[in-house]
């Protein structure tokens, strides 16, 4: 009774087991009679982070590959954690979400000079974009604008070519 209580198996050492069975090709009698014989359960989700690490390594010594996820990030994708963060931590955002942005803040036609800062201010109710989240948001929001003006655009022009013809 005086045993220390063992953590739990977390969600991503079920996808590996998971990927790892499918990946090795082990049929599902196969896979359920492996966690008997070595644990004595019929389910991964009844294994402790230390039994099911040691059936990971067992999945990986019969060839089973883990493939790291790339590391690179994309607008709008915060870096990968690799321990816990604070909560009250945020990213600044990227030099490639501040780009798409002004890309698109030049596809959009606003009806007074500094329209964009006004529309920003408006949206945000702030001045300017403080983290990726809302540089996120903005994107999202930009393209949703130019594409409401291209299709109004677009009825225009056809409408203009119906009457010509």
């Amino acid at each position: 009774m005086g045993q220390m209580q063992e953590t739990e198996i977390n969600n991503t050492q079920k996808k590996l087991i998971h990927m790892a069975t499918a990946s090795l090709g082990l049929s599902d009698g196969v896979y359920r009679d492996m966690l008997q014989e070595q644990f004595g359960v019929n389910t991964c989700v009844k294994l402790n982070y230390q039994q099911a690490d040691r059936l990971i390594n067992d999945l990986v010594k019969k060839g089973f590959k883990i493939k790291r996820r790339r590391t690179g990030t994309q607008a709008g994708t915060p870096v990968p954690q690799r321990r816990p963060q604070a909560k009250n931590l945020t990213y600044l955002p990227s030099p490639q979400q501040m780009h798409v942005i002004d890309h698109l803040r030049k596809d959009v036609t606003w009806k007074v000079f500094d329209g964009f800062y006004r529309w920003i201010e408006k949206f945000l109710g702030k001045k300017r974009i403080t983290n990726t989240r809302e540089a996120q948001k903005v994107i999202e929001a930009l393209k949703a604008i130019r594409k409401r003006q291209q299709t109004r655009l677009d009825k225009g022009t056809r409408k203009a070519g119906e009457e010509h013809e």
